[in-house]
């Protein structure tokens, strides 16, 4: 094993993956069909030069739940969770619901984070949440297993075939997911806004959409980009909604090269 495989750690209500060293440190933050294996491809990588974190969102794998406000359950545990592991100031890199809580997290506690990718994501909830939810939770309320709604998610939702290894992973990790964790981060997605932000974030933020993301579409990466003052915007050619699993090297490269600029 070497410093860059990725580790399980869980202390204190929280769970997450570790691999490298360095002065700095990469915290990663899942969509509601990852956990933090999801992250794995740039982990592996970018642990040649930052300390990389991957948490898994509250009462994901055996973590402490959210509970409302939503959005204040989970900065809040976030914050924790730096502090559970030693951690005093990241960078966050989130993708879809995970780019949401560093939204809000940022927000809230400027102090604790440094640079900020976003990826795939909205600076709002787009549609109907009631009539969402009740779509998006339909096959879970009828007693479908939560990895297949999982995995028939992932395929819908992406242009490009992820590696099928690490799809079975993600998938195979949600055993660990209880139905109603995934059900409160739905919410926790339905119910998200903070546009009336934007204009006060004064991190250096990346803006990253797949051009055929169908779920938060490169108009609503704009508005984010279009917001937030020191926020520069890639949208990203023949790439879906999961665009750091569909194309893995290119989001590594974009990270890393955002994180490494002075």
């Amino acid at each position: 094993m070497t410093a860059r495989d990725p580790i399980r750690h869980q202390r204190e209500g929280h769970s997450w993956l570790e691999a490298g060293e360095g002065d700095e440190t990469i915290v990663f933050l899942h969509p509601i069909v990852g956990t933090s294996i999801y992250w794995e491809p740039q982990m592996q990588v970018l642990a040649d030069g930052w300390r990389c974190v991957a948490w898994d969102a509250p009462g994901y794998r055996g973590t402490t739940p959210a509970e409302p406000p939503l959005a204040n359950s989970v900065t809040a545990s976030l914050v924790d969770f730096l502090n559970v592991a030693g951690i005093g100031r990241a960078h966050l890199v989130g993708l879809s619901l995970g780019a949401m809580f560093a939204l809000h997290a940022i927000g809230e506690h400027p102090d604790r984070f440094d640079k900020v990718v976003l990826a795939d994501t909205s600076a709002a909830f787009g549609i109907d949440p009631d009539e969402w939810l009740d779509g998006w939770l339909a096959d879970l309320r009828s007693g479908t297993p939560l990895t297949a709604v999982v995995d028939a998610s992932i395929g819908a939702i992406t242009a490009r075939p992820p590696d099928a290894d690490l799809r079975r992973r993600i998938v195979q990790s949600f055993d660990d997911v209880p139905d109603a964790s995934f059900a409160v981060a739905s919410r926790y997605i339905a119910g998200h806004d903070v546009r009336d932000r934007l204009a006060s974030i004064a991190n250096d933020v990346l803006v990253v959409v797949g051009a055929l993301d169908g779920e938060t579409p490169p108009e609503y990466a704009r508005e984010i980009a279009d917001g937030v003052p020191r926020a520069a915007f890639v949208e990203m050619a023949g790439v879906g909604h999961l665009s750091s699993i569909e194309a893995p090297e290119e989001v590594t490269d974009l990270v890393r090269s955002f994180l490494a600029a002075r």
